[in-house]
Formats: structure tokens, C-alpha cells, sequence
């Protein structure tokens, strides 16, 4: 019989979480484990991926507030009694991908089945519910993979064994060939992803985008088109700068790219990685990133990049100025940049994974 494990994850969309956790999943099925896989039933990058088993988990998230909070806590009922009553006591493995399902984590418990907590938030909204998945995940998980050192300092106070795995790219970036930028294209491209949230920097990224009229900016979301224009609605837009909406490929964006940027308010959002300036490194592109957080562990300030607070709009602009005007710096930090994802592979990444999800079977005999 087949080894089980058993995945439950919130939200099926196109950001971070997810497109670690399809790797992941891709990687359990390769090793010839049985895998069921517990999320919603929107289109993301869990959709569709071959050798697992799809299982409905009653999460919805909706513009409505107390909707999205009913579908929550609906969705943590239906997976603790999943657990208890239909997940096998012996042979299995429960993997919850971010600290929100919670109920999973205390079923499992409950059941004496090993849970491995992929734990990729350095922190969630509001307050007290923080606070209190953290305190779960913390007291009731077997194994806690952090993606950085950074996410450390949350799990200080814990029963839980710790293993830092960094992320890598995802699976079809190996499919696109890694281009050799001998030289810069008579415009100078700067680039960000991000999700719809202020605090990711988007009004920094248009002023910056307004103080350098001679560089082009592009700006792609991971939100419906629709909201993406009730964002901007009134905005003066400069015409240096192109907003575009969820993209399923952002390839030929970082193709197109001499830079790429992360613009994150580190009093309001701290990022614990950051998956685009790691993909932006696989195309050879220097980055300029927050001063604070796990993505700072991907930079070597001034060597494939720069550390700025986002705050610093002039400084900032200085600095993508000088990289748009000085082409051996550029080259420079561009092939540092690159050297940096062998750190970053995923031969390293899977080697981390396999290694946790080996030792919680063990544990699983044990029990």
C-alpha cells in the first residue's frame, strides 16, 4: 500500500503560496506517494496537475467580509471531521500549506497523524487571528518548513522541528530558455508583480514612475482586470507606465524586463521571500528590494542589487536611473544576480521537502 499524504490548502488562485506548494505536490507525486489534495474549486496554479487526487474544501473568498469569514471557518469544520473519520491513522502524513488551515493541524493531532506546516506568512489579519494560527501551528505541528531565516523569529516558542527550505522557481521556468542580455534595449524596462494591495507599493511604484518619464514601467497584478481598473479609477496614469492585470505567464514579461523591483511598505507588509525577484534572478535581472524581511536574504546590496525602504522615492529613482545609464554596472549585477539562483535551486529545495516528509513517516510508524 501506498504511502498517504494528505494536503490541505485554503485558496486556489496565481500568487506565491500556491505555486510552492504545486512543486511540492509535483515533487510527492514523482516519489510515488498516494496524495489527496484538499482546496478550492477557483483556477490557480494547483489546477490541473496530474497524479493527485481533487477534494473540495468549501473556501470562498468574496468582496462580502462575513461571507469569506463563514466560508473560513465552514471549510476548517469540514477538514478537521475529513481527518478524523476518513484520513487512515497509519501510513499517512497530513502537509497543510500556510498556517490557515488550522483545523487540519488540530485533527491530526488528535488523530496522532504527523502534520508538516509549510509556513510561508509572517503574519495574517486581524490581530487575535493571528496570534492564534500562529499558536496552533506552533504547539500542534510535528514539522514547521519556514521558507526563510527570517519567519524564525515567529517560531521561537515551539514543539515543532524547524527545517528552512527556501523556495525555488516554478517547474515551467526550467521549459523557457534562460536569455543572455549582452546589452540593454533602447528603452529601460522596470518591472513589477504584486498583488492589488497599496501596500505593496503600487502608489510608489507610479510616483517613481512619474520622476522618470524616459523609462518604461510595467506593473502586472494578480487580480481580475475589472478590479484592477476600480483601483486606478481617477489616477493620472503617465504613459510610461502599463498596467496589465492577472497574466496565467509572465515569461515574456521578465523577457522584456532590465529590472525588476519589489516596492513593499515594510511598517504595513514584511515579505518572507519573495517568489518574483527570485524568478526576475532566473532572467538575469538585478532587483531593488525592501530594506526588511526573508527577501532581503536573496540580495547581496550592491552586488545583484540594492536594499531601499520603499519610502525612499528619490533614492530609489537614483538608483534605477544609474542602472538604466551605466551599462557595465548593470551587466555586473545582472550575471551576480544569475549566480545566485544555484542556491536557490530546486535540487535544493525538493532535497529539503523529500527530507522533512521522509522523517514524518518515520514518525508515522513510530506512532
Amino acid at each position: 500500500m501506498k504511502s498517504k499524504i494528505i494536503v490541505f490548502h485554503l485558496l486556489n488562485n496565481f500568487t506565491g503560496s500556491p505555486m510552492i506548494l504545486r512543486n511540492v505536490l509535483e515533487l510527492m507525486v514523482r516519489n510515488d506517494y498516494e496524495v489527496e489534495l484538499y482546496t478550492s474549486s477557483g483556477e490557480g496554479f494547483l489546477s490541473g496537475i496530474s497524479g493527485i487526487n481533487y477534494n473540495k474544501n468549501f473556501y470562498f473568498r468574496s468582496k462580502n467580509k462575513f461571507f469569506t469569514f463563514f466560508t473560513f471557518f465552514l471549510s476548517q469544520f469540514s477538514l478537521f471531521w475529513v481527518i478524523l473519520f476518513k484520513i487512515p491513522k497509519s501510513n499517512s502524513v497530513i502537509y497543510v500549506n500556510t498556517i490557515l488551515p488550522f483545523s487540519a493541524i488540530l485533527a491530526a493531532k488528535l488523530s496522532r497523524i504527523p502534520v508538516i506546516a509549510h509556513v510561508h506568512e509572517d503574519k495574517v489579519h486581524p490581530r487575535i487571528l493571528n496570534s492564534f494560527l500562529f499558536f496552533i501551528t506552533n504547539k500542534f505541528s510535528n514539522y514547521l518548513i519556514l521558507v526563510s531565516n527570517y519567519l524564525c523569529k515567529n517560531h521561537i516558542h515551539t514543539n515543532s522541528k524547524i527545517k528552512v527550505v527556501y523556495n525555488s522557481v516554478s517547474s515551467d521556468f526550467f521549459a523557457y530558455p534562460k536569455p543572455i542580455k549582452s546589452k540593454q534595449e533602447a528603452t529601460f524596462t522596470v518591472l513589477m508583480l504584486a498583488s492589488l494591495r497599496s501596500y505593496k507599493g503600487l502608489p510608489a511604484f507610479l510616483e517613481i514612475s512619474k520622476l522618470l518619464p524616459n523609462i518604461n514601467f510595467n506593473l502586472v497584478l494578480s487580480d481580475a482586470t475589472q478590479e484592477v481598473n476600480k483601483y486606478f479609477l481617477g489616477e493620472c496614469i503617465p504613459s510610461n507606465m502599463n498596467i496589465f492585470s492577472l497574466q496565467k505567464n509572465v515569461h515574456n514579461f521578465y523577457n522584456e524586463a532590465d529590472l525588476v523591483i519589489n516596492l513593499s511598505d515594510k511598517d504595513s507588509w514584511v515579505e518572507t521571500f519573495g517568489m518574483t525577484i527570485l524568478e526576475a534572478m532566473h532572467y538575469r535581472l538585478p532587483v531593488i528590494v525592501p530594506i526588511l524581511g526573508g527577501i532581503t536574504e536573496l540580495v547581496e546590496d550592491g552586488k545583484n542589487g540594492f536594499l531601499l525602504d520603499s519610502k525612499e522615492i528619490n533614492s530609489i529613482a537614483d538608483k534605477i536611473n544609474c542602472l538604466a545609464t551605466d551599462q557595465i554596472l548593470w551587466e555586473k549585477m545582472s550575471n551576480r544576480s544569475f549566480e545566485l539562483t544555484d542556491f536557490f535551486s530546486i535540487g535544493n529545495f525538493e532535497k529539503g521537502i523529500k527530507n522533512v516528509i521522509e522523517e514524518a513517516f518515520k514518525s508515522s510508524v513510530r506512532n
